[in-house]
């Protein structure tokens, strides 16, 4: 009998996958509409150049932008349009990061890389590289741009929120920071 469930036991270690994704959470902050990636989420390292890394198991973030603590509440409607996956927030010490992302092929990263770079305001945006798999439990609909309405307070503090992106956004990249502020790999 105990050789039997020993066997037993043994035959389901072995059907059961190596290497399971990583289920990343978003938790909310009320001031944000942005889902707002949990900190235990693997954001992984910059990826410089145009070779894919080559961990087997692996899934990709575009870093959009390095932002003050709770100054982006909304993604800019430019950023929305440009890219194709969730975007995201992850509070770090000295700021939000801005994420879009996760993506599961290097080439359809790089491809929402290409067409972000297009804006003057993401032109420093970079690929990063987990080493495991990530999913998402909810991923959040990415917006695309809606007709024009009225001027109301909300679309004026989203308007407000989109320069802050904007302005701020550059402190993340193009050498303006030091290794440790972005984590990257130089």
């Amino acid at each position: 009998m105990m050789v039997a469930l020993f066997l037993s036991g043994l035959h389901m270690l072995l059907v059961l996958p190596v290497h399971a994704a990583m289920v990343c959470d978003s938790g909310s902050r009320s001031e944000s509409t942005l889902p707002i990636l949990e900190s235990e989420c693997p954001i992984g390292k910059g990826v410089w150049g145009q070779k894919a890394p080559s961990h087997e198991e692996q899934s990709f973030w575009i870093q959009c932008g390095f932002v003050k603590p709770g100054s982006l509440r909304s993604a800019p409607s430019q950023l929305q349009n440009a890219v194709n996956q969730p975007i995201w927030l992850k509070p770090d010490v000295s700021g939000d990061r801005c994420l879009v992302g996760p993506y599961q092929s290097f080439e359809n990263a790089k491809q929402d890389l290409l067409a972000l770079r297009l804006l003057p305001s993401y032109r420093d945006a970079f690929i990063r590289s987990t080493t495991q798999k990530l999913t998402t439990t909810a991923p959040q609909m990415v917006a695309k741009k809606q007709p024009p309405q009225h001027q109301d307070l909300h679309s004026s503090q989203q308007a407000v929120s989109e320069v802050a992106a904007v302005v701020l956004t550059p402190y993340m990249i193009a050498g303006k920071h030091g290794h440790q502020d972005c984590l990257c790999l130089f």
